[in-house]
């Protein structure tokens, strides 16, 4: 015969407490978040409470490699959220181009004013007060123009990163346009925006940034300019006020988000220096990407490095394997530097259902 134990209750471990309250705290955000936006739906809230957006500049690209961010991170709708903005008047069903990441995918229509500055800029518009702690803004075709693509974005960063290139292109930049030959009767938009944004580039020949406007940025950085100032572009972007399709922005975009050398330069309390034999990693795809062409181009062997009152700028020039990156208050060492530079060599994307724009190209290795 079985008399009735009394039961004891096996209480809380200390441990678990603060899962609870993860818990708990993230149950109250998402209610409070979905009365908050009744007319938007839960959607909202889930593209707030991501930790990193992926904002994709589509035209008629191939969306089909966005599929391959879950078999680098199978967990990838629980961390990211992917906002499309869509021009050129294409049909995009998400369900059957990215199945796999389509429940954590956003699709905006956009206008077709030619460039996918202008798609970022839209976004920073639309989520300026939401903003996650990282940006990535990328190409729809981006992948052709960066077989790393995949990595770059989804590797664990750097701590304190502002700013990240991800094309792996980076030389020097010039004014496309003059920006002091025109009369104050006539000047175009490109003048405008250098005289208003870029004046310490005025008198500058050329300078160090990335191309193919492919980039991580960090939420406090978007915000050191203020929502003014994109809504602004964005205008002059759709108005057709200047000569090229993008106002020349390509070349401006990092030094807009405060990553360029010349910040790093010149002054008493900065140090410079060079990490010898490490920079990123190269393969046989980057001898395929659409800015090579036909013609070699040597890649990268060195990162140079400078200091300047607790930031640092990370930057090798080069079309093969270039980098360019910014830490705020931070310093780091070659080893980091080195691991998640080469960390990809052991993982490459699928690129079997790829399309390359240009025939192979091998260059030479060192």
């Amino acid at each position: 015969m079985i008399i009735g134990r009394k039961l004891h209750k096996k209480p809380i471990s200390a441990l678990s407490l603060p899962f609870l309250l993860l818990f708990s705290l993230n149950f109250i955000y998402f209610y409070n978040c979905v009365n908050f936006y009744k007319d938007k739906g839960p959607e909202k809230c889930a593209t707030i409470s991501a930790s990193k957006h992926i904002v994709v500049a589509h035209c008629k690209e191939n969306l089909g490699w966005l599929d391959l961010l879950s078999s680098f991170d199978p967990l990838v709708c629980q961390h990211y959220h992917i906002h499309i903005y869509s021009a050129c008047g294409m049909r995009v069903d998400l369900n059957s181009i990215i199945p796999a990441v389509s429940e954590c995918t956003t699709l905006h229509r956009s206008r077709d004013h030619g460039s996918e500055e202008y798609a970022y800029f839209r976004y920073i518009e639309d989520m300026y007060d939401n903003l996650p702690p990282f940006v990535s803004f990328i190409q729809g075709g981006g992948i052709t123009e960066n077989p790393h693509l995949i990595y770059d974005i989804m590797v664990q960063d750097l701590p304190k990163l502002s700013y990240k290139s991800l094309s792996r292109h980076v030389r020097a930049a010039w004014h496309m346009f003059g920006t002091n030959n025109l009369t104050a009767k006539n000047k175009m938009g490109e003048s405008k925006i250098s005289e208003t944004y870029f004046q310490y580039l005025n008198n500058q020949s050329d300078w160090v940034s990335d191309w193919r406007s492919m980039f991580t940025v960090s939420d406090f950085q978007i915000k050191r300019n203020p929502l003014e100032a994109y809504a602004k572009i964005v205008d002059m972007l759709a108005s057709g006020e200047c000569i090229s399709v993008n106002c020349n922005m390509e070349p401006l975009l990092s030094s807009f988000f405060g990553c360029n050398p010349l910040f790093f330069q010149d002054k008493p309390s900065c140090t410079m220096g060079v990490y010898t034999n490490v920079s990123n990693a190269v393969i046989e795809e980057d001898y395929m990407k659409d800015s090579i062409k036909t013609s070699p181009y040597p890649p990268a062997w060195d990162t140079e490095w400078a200091i300047c009152g607790g930031r640092t700028i990370l930057y090798s020039m080069s079309m093969l394997n270039g980098a360019l990156i910014c830490l705020d208050n931070v310093e780091v060492n070659s080893a980091e530097i080195n691991h998640q530079m080469n960390g990809d060599v052991k993982w490459k994307p699928d690129f079997s259902e790829v399309t390359w724009h240009v025939p192979s190209f091998h260059g030479n290795n060192r």
